[in-house]
Parts: structure tokens; sequence; C-alpha cells
């Protein structure tokens, strides 16, 4: 039940944002949204081979995918995500845009911390993969 209430925030978030987006405004919020796309896309060919799974619920057959983007970040499509859905926002910022791009923050942490324990208590290697990779942003967390 909180996998499915964790992903249903995340993509009534996201929903929000893009309903409001007015792409391809600025340079930064292109760039900002190209890059999201491309790193998603890129994790999600990497992960296809583990049972791709949009809870964070772990699949059971699932293996530890540690190649592609997964070798520098833990979560790149949450960073995919976050980078995608801020260049959203800045194509039209809003107080409403500002509030909702801070839940889906707040949601996908939680998610990230939930899934983290799944993850430790399903691959013996995982606390090791930790401490050799970051969560969402290489070099800041």
């Amino acid at each position: 039940m909180k996998s499915i209430l964790l992903v249903s925030i995340q993509f009534a978030a996201i929903i929000c944002l893009i309903a409001v987006a007015h792409p391809f405004t600025s340079v930064l919020a292109t760039t900002l949204i190209i890059t999201g796309i491309i790193l998603g896309l890129w994790a999600i060919l990497t992960m296809r081979h583990s049972k791709l799974n949009i809870t964070p619920d772990i699949i059971p057959s699932a293996t530890l995918v540690t190649s592609g983007p997964y070798h520098y970040l833990r979560h790149p499509m949450y960073s995919a995500v976050l980078l995608t859905c801020l260049g959203l926002l800045l194509t039209h910022p809003s107080v409403i845009g500002i509030v909702v791009y801070f839940i889906l923050v707040i949601d996908l942490i939680t998610k990230i911390s939930y899934e983290e324990k799944l993850l430790a208590h399903h691959f013996s290697q995982y606390s090791h993969y930790q401490q050799h990779t970051h969560r969402l942003i290489s070099k800041i967390w």
C-alpha cells in the first residue's frame, strides 16, 4: 500500500507540472528537460535486464544493477524525474508549481529511503554499493 501511495503522489505531481508547462521557453529549462529525459531513458535501458518496476517493491527475481548510470547514481530514474520536472517548472514558474515540485522532492526522498531499506534487505552487496555511489546527484548527495 505504501508503494502505491508513493507512486501515486509522484505521478500526480508530474502530471501537474506537465499541465502548466510551456516547453522550450528557455535554454535552461529545455536543457534540464532534455538531460532528464536522456538520463531516464539510459536508466530504463540499463535496468530492463533486472525486471523494471515502477513501485519501490523488489521483484524476487530482480538483480542489482550497477552499470550504466547506476555506476554513478543509485537512483538515476529519480534524478531524471527531478531534472525533467525542474525544467518543466522553470518554463512557467508559479507558487503552485513550486509547492508541487517540493511535494515531488519529498515524495521521492521518502520513496528512496523506503526502497533502499528493501534493497539492502534483498541484496547482501547493497551496502557496499551504497558506499561507492551517490543517491541522486553525483558528488553532492
